[in-house]
């Protein structure tokens, strides 16, 4: 435009100089005033379940029926053989089948999930599996980018329900010096920090137990059915159940919440998910018929009507009223593998007292036997002994104190020998609280477990 302007006349050389040097200076003004603001640089974390994994995980007994349709099976399980190749296919099966009413429903549940996490049994057994291997990785990320290094205590859950303590230190290897990492350095402090993360873990999931509610997220000026439990983990259907808002989804979130329960409970806590499809097949050896309102069949509550739902719900509550949480509704028998076996309840009040019933005669007749049991087991443990004699390296109780611990070898307290004796454990787990060490000592202190 310049160039122009002097060609006709318009503006002279020196004009446009001038003119050429104004609009640097007013463009680099725009560029450093004007310019948009961003953060750091960094990368994305964000948790985005995709639909199959939502599917999978919070319908997984309506996944396993499709994926038999796939096979031309009657029945499929993680031990069919092309499962797996199959679980896809069926899950896309599935979601081309829906409604638009519950492809909506469905995309709720999917923005759950990314909100609230994956459900709490899939946590522990990632958590399990993936733990250390995934903090490592993230320790190296961090050095290699920030030259950043951390000591970081971890506490989460494993599939039993014990709590697990780790502490994770690679400062040393992330640096390259072949030498003890701080952990090792601070064995003492490093032990009392894990006891005290211990405690607060266990405080909060004290408080953290409160009534289950339904979790939709849907009107919060709607009141939501709730279940409480008993000390034992028998769910508790509110007296009166209805609330007024017994939409067909509420309803359905509460047939799981409370069937799921029981289920947990009829395993001995290894699953909250019925096999429907197994139960459906063979429905009295599952569940007798007096806990159920007549012509029931239990089967994944989108399956059910919600008249069918009402049903078994104000059964529930007759027996629950008559009978008691704990004898209002139960699992006759469960499925493990391919089989069916009894139902492992936890026991209650009623159980209690049919057994004070029995007298005397069975108390000692139970007494003598578990005498001649714990004889025979103490027989065989000493047995071993002399066999193979305990390597005092390796006996937290036969351990040399250190330095640290002051002079003296007597009997002390397990939490003052236990850091001790961790520098020489290679493998040990204590039944209620104890250490697991599952890496090199140049890594790991060991692991609490409660």
């Amino acid at each position: 435009m310049c160039n122009y302007w002097v060609s006709t006349g318009e503006l002279s050389v020196e004009d446009m100089e001038d003119s050429l040097r104004r609009a640097k200076e007013l463009s680099k003004w725009v560029t450093n005033n004007w310019r948009p603001a961003r953060g750091v640089a960094r990368k994305s974390n964000h948790f985005h379940p995709k639909k199959s994994e939502v599917m999978w995980y919070l319908h997984p007994e309506e996944v396993m029926e499709e994926i038999a349709s796939v096979l031309g099976v009657e029945e499929a399980t993680t031990l069919t053989a092309g499962w797996f190749q199959a679980r896809l296919p069926a899950i896309a099966n599935i979601l081309a089948r829906m409604t638009p009413k519950e492809k909506a429903d469905f995309d709720v549940e999917v923005a759950k999930m990314a909100k609230e996490g994956y459900p709490e049994e899939t946590k522990r057994s990632i958590a399990k599996r993936f733990s250390t291997k995934r903090i490592a990785k993230v320790m190296d990320e961090h050095w290699k980018e920030m030259g950043l290094v951390s000591i970081m205590f971890t506490a989460y859950t494993l599939p039993d329900g014990k709590l697990v303590i780790d502490a994770h230190d690679e400062i040393a290897d992330l640096m390259g010096v072949p030498t003890r990492s701080f952990v090792d350095c601070h064995p003492d402090e490093i032990t009392k920090m894990k006891l005290l993360l211990m405690d607060y873990m266990k405080t909060l999931r004290n408080k953290a137990q409160v009534p289950v509610t339904d979790g939709t997220g849907t009107n919060p000026g709607t009141q939501k059915i709730m279940l409480t439990t008993t000390s034992e983990g028998y769910p508790i259907l509110p007296e009166p159940w209805r609330n007024g808002d017994e939409s067909k989804k509420k309803l359905e979130e509460l047939f799981s919440l409370y069937i799921g329960r029981h289920y947990k409970l009829a395993t001995n806590g290894h699953t909250v998910h019925p096999p429907y499809a197994a139960i459906m097949a063979n429905h009295g050896a599952y569940v007798n018929p007096e806990y159920l309102p007549p012509s029931f069949t239990v089967k994944h509550p989108r399956n059910l009507t919600k008249m069918a739902l009402e049903a078994f719900f104000d059964h529930i509550e007759e027996r629950q009223k008559e009978h008691g949480p704990t004898r209002a509704f139960r699992f006759k028998s469960v499925k493990h593998s391919e089989t069916i076996i009894p139902a492992k309840y936890p026991p209650d009040a009623s159980d209690a007292d049919a057994g004070a019933g029995a007298g005397t005669g069975g108390r000692r007749k139970a007494k003598t036997r578990k005498t001649k049991t714990t004889a025979k087991k103490t027989k065989r443990t000493n047995a071993a002994k002399r066999k193979n004699p305990p390597n005092p390296v390796n006996d937290p109780n036969t351990s040399p104190r250190s330095s640290h611990q002051g002079p003296g070898a007597g009997a002390v307290p397990s939490e003052e020998r236990l850091p001790d004796a961790i520098t020489h454990l290679t493998n040990h787990t204590a039944d209620s609280c104890g250490w697991v060490s599952n890496a090199p000592p140049s890594k790991w202190t060991g692991r609490w477990i409660t």
